[in-house]
């Protein structure tokens, strides 16, 4: 399946991301900054912890809630009970429901309201995956970052613009993903190439969680479209504008490697449109390593919105920062921002004047899962 080029590049691809997380590319001075300087406080209030300690609980607190009746004399009292959650098991050997990923969620229901898990064994699934808006409560379960790869090779040239490359496109709301990885074989295309976007993972749907995920790619490798999420211990590796889109998004404790050439990459290019749009990108606790220097972040939108929290940064970032998309009067309109960021790419002296270095009170609003509305839906 795909061409022998598109083959050797996901090798290469997978190889670097193993290497990068195998032998802990997390610098030990990152490690001790979170240990010695983050308030309880703020600690306390990730997210990520209740996932990573209660993720069969939080399934099923975002699973299928069914109405059971019971009489009580001439009245109906109704009670709210939880139904176990359905699995469909994939697997390439023949040891599960289906072969191929698309088989299992195209046997899910439309108009589906139960959660579906649907574990995915061992194995690299080669093969486009769209998961449509009618089928929420979705939950694609591997068996390791390392052990279950869905990936496929289109470029925005082959496909017909940059969001038809996603090797895996999820419309639905209520999506959850964890243990595995999401990857673009694609070769890496020299900047300024054209149609060489080679989309990962793209995601319209809202409120959905992703825990120990990894996304393989190059440019434009996770398309963080629409929609509220959260991302919890992920790996993102890309080289230009790799997380990019106008989700409102937190970004917990991950992992963003760099594999750009140097002053052609970048980390984000977040689309907020308006000063009403609820966009915006979230990092915090997360560590920053790679190839470089790139940009922290371009103003893909007009009214961009990105901050770091707590991050360390490798001596990976252009001291500029940011970048204004070529166009001046963005400067007036983005928000960009930073605090309490460690590490040698965090030096604030070179900076262009538009970015900020966020007080407290700034930084509060997105440094947990308020900023994407949690409460109602983790």
């Amino acid at each position: 399946m795909g061409s022998f080029k598109g083959q050797v590049f996901l090798v290469l691809l997978v190889a670097v991301a193993v290497l990068v997380m195998a032998f802990s590319a997390v610098p030990a001075s990152a490690k001790t900054y979170h240990k010695v300087h983050e308030p309880k406080e703020i600690h306390k209030k990730r997210c990520y912890e209740a996932v990573k300690n209660n993720f069969n609980g939080w399934v099923k607190r975002v699973g299928d809630y069914v109405e059971k009746s019971s009489k009580s004399g001439p009245h109906t009292k109704r009670n709210l009970g939880v139904v176990a959650p359905r699995t469909i098991v994939v697997d390439q050997l023949g040891r599960g429901n289906f072969l191929t990923v698309q088989d299992a969620v195209n046997s899910v229901p439309t108009g589906n309201t139960k959660r579906v898990i649907i574990q995915i064994n061992a194995g690299t699934y080669r093969q486009k995956i769209i998961v449509p808006s009618t089928k929420p409560f979705i939950t694609f379960q591997g068996a390791g970052i390392k052990k279950t790869v869905l990936v496929w090779h289109d470029t925005a040239g082959e496909a017909g613009g940059t969001g038809l490359s996603a090797s895996t496109f999820v419309k639905s709301a209520h999506f959850i993903a964890q243990d595995l990885t999401f990857a673009n074989s694609a070769p890496a295309p020299v900047g300024g190439a054209v149609g060489k976007q080679a989309v990962a993972f793209r995601i319209t749907g809202d409120m959905a969680a992703f825990y120990r995920v990894a996304f393989l790619g190059a440019q434009d490798t996770l398309y963080d479209q629409t929609g509220r999420h959260l991302f919890a211990h992920c790996f993102i590796q890309g080289s230009i504008d790799f997380i990019f889109g106008d989700g409102r998004s937190l970004y917990l404790d991950c992992h963003l490697n760099s594999i750009a050439v140097p002053y052609e990459g970048s980390l984000t290019a977040q689309n907020r449109g308006s000063n009403t749009d609820i966009g915006g990108y979230s990092f915090v606790g997360c560590v920053v390593t790679g190839t470089g220097p790139i940009y922290l972040g371009r103003a893909w939108g007009p009214y961009s919105r990105t901050v770091f929290i707590r991050t360390f940064f490798e001596n990976i970032i252009i001291p500029a920062g940011w970048y204004n998309w070529g166009i001046t009067s963005r400067q007036k309109t983005v928000f960009y921002g930073q605090y309490e960021c460690s590490g040698p790419g965090a030096n604030l002296s070179g900076r262009v004047p538009w970015g900020r270095e966020l007080t407290s009170a700034e930084a509060s609003p997105f440094s947990d899962t308020r900023f994407i509305d949690g409460a109602l839906w983790l």
